[in-house]
């Protein structure tokens, strides 16, 4: 249990009293004494606990929680060396939920961060923050612009010159059911916060929105960082499923982290070479039975694939019916068409133009589409997914003004967060 000092405790029993005592004082309207003697650790913990507790149903809730805030702000900036910063930090890393102050630091412990909600944003939440740095025993304040974002972690990494970035990752909330992710990257110039502009497109932040509608509750969405910061992978969510894109810093920005393939791909490269219309690379059937309502394809491993007509729901999605009366049998709507398999996994065309159709991946095992995406070209080769897919480059070097501008990636599709790459390869190719 934390030992607290004297002014602590009495800070805290005068709120105490002020807030629970049934014919209270406005707490709005108590004076606020701004000197030294209440800009200490305690006095931050006080401050903060009454604000975690104020009734918001009190008629003057909105003045009570403004004065609260400025309080606490207050009570930060009057932290001045490091042993008082050492004191609040070792209160608050274990018990976050018990003042609403959030800490986030450094390794080193030469950059602190606190956050906690000024209870003023109403469902959409709106954050105050201090960060605090050390330069030789003394402590100076900054402060995030962004009001918005609940930061919880520091990533600490070099650039190029050696110089530390800190990389502040957080959430926020922007409407009843839309979160998103935001990263922001700084460096510490003589005890000063100084924006660093290392994510794509020249910018020191990047947020990434998700929904927690259909079924993404209780799906990772936003970013995945590496422990040390230099990897990031970021979501996209797809007609079903979400991918992920892979970045790397190189020193000075994030870019996207490219697969290098064995072979060199053109669009030749995804000929198909079978008698079924299957993807280059897939298994083949050993056995195909077709009549007027039923195409029944019969693989090695005993698995039978069966185009038919039938409905699930009122309006499915995919219809897939995996195992029908305990049998080895996947059973697809004749809306969509097979086009290969790979060991655990099944592709399907539900059609499109041929530079733009829709590619579904079904898992077996999960008896579940777990990705659809808008394809050109596809193959399976090493337990990937090569396709290509038009760019919207402007500039495409492709000398005919009837061709388009095809990049060609790989997608990981058996890892759990199924992963996209680019090989950098391309090619240009006719398009409707």
């Amino acid at each position: 249990m934390p030992k607290f000092n004297a002014p602590f405790i009495l800070i805290f029993t005068f709120f105490s009293i002020l807030c629970c005592k049934e014919n209270k004082r406005d707490l709005g309207k108590v004076k606020f004494n701004d000197s030294e003697e209440f800009k200490t650790p305690d006095s931050i913990l006080a401050w903060s606990k009454t604000l975690l507790v104020l009734n918001s149903n009190s008629e003057d809730f909105e003045n009570q929680a403004t004065q609260l805030n400025k309080r606490i702000k207050s009570a930060f900036s009057g932290l001045k060396d490091t042993s008082q910063l050492n004191q609040l930090t070792k209160v608050l890393i274990n018990n976050n939920e018990k003042y609403g102050v959030v800490l986030a630091q450094t390794t080193d412990g030469r950059l602190r961060l606190f956050t906690w909600d000024t209870r003023l944003g109403g469902s959409m939440k709106m954050y105050e923050n201090c960060v605090l740095t050390e330069n030789r025993g003394e402590v100076q304040v900054n402060e995030i612009e962004n009001k918005s974002v609940l930061y919880n972690k520091i990533y600490t990494f070099a650039n190029s010159t050696n110089q530390s970035i800190y990389l502040f990752s957080g959430s926020g909330k922007s409407s009843g059911y839309e979160f998103f992710h935001h990263l922001q990257a700084f460096s510490i110039e003589k005890g000063k916060l100084e924006a660093k502009s290392i994510f794509p497109d020249g910018k020191n932040d990047w947020n990434n929105p998700f929904s927690i509608e259909n079924g993404y509750s209780n799906t990772k969405l936003g970013f995945i960082i590496s422990e040390n910061g230099i990897e990031i992978s970021k979501s996209s969510p797809l007609p079903n499923g979400t991918m992920w894109h892979q970045y790397i810093f190189d020193g000075k920005e994030y870019i996207p982290k490219k697969y290098s393939p064995k072979n060199q791909f053109n669009e030749t490269s995804f000929d198909i070479e079978n008698e079924y219309q299957f993807i280059k690379g897939s298994e083949v059937p050993s056995y195909v039975e077709s009549n007027e309502d039923r195409k029944e394809y019969s693989f090695e491993d005993d698995y039978t694939v069966v185009e038919t007509a039938f409905q699930v729901g009122k309006k499915p999605k995919i219809p897939v019916l995996n195992n029908p009366d305990g049998k080895k049998e996947i059973q697809v709507s004749k809306q969509v068409r097979l086009i290969g398999k790979s060991e655990n996994f099944i592709f399907l065309d539900s059609g499109g133009v041929p530079e733009d159709w829709l590619l579904h991946i079904y898992d077996i095992n999960q008896q579940k589409i777990i990705l659809s995406k808008y394809v050109a070209k596809a193959m399976l080769q090493d337990e990937l997914l090569i396709f290509s897919e038009l760019s919207n480059t402007i500039n495409s070097g492709c000398e005919n003004e009837s061709f388009g501008h095809f990049k060609i990636n790989v997608l990981h599709y058996r890892q759990d967060f199924p992963t996209l790459q680019p090989t950098g390869q391309s090619y240009c190719s006719y398009i409707q």
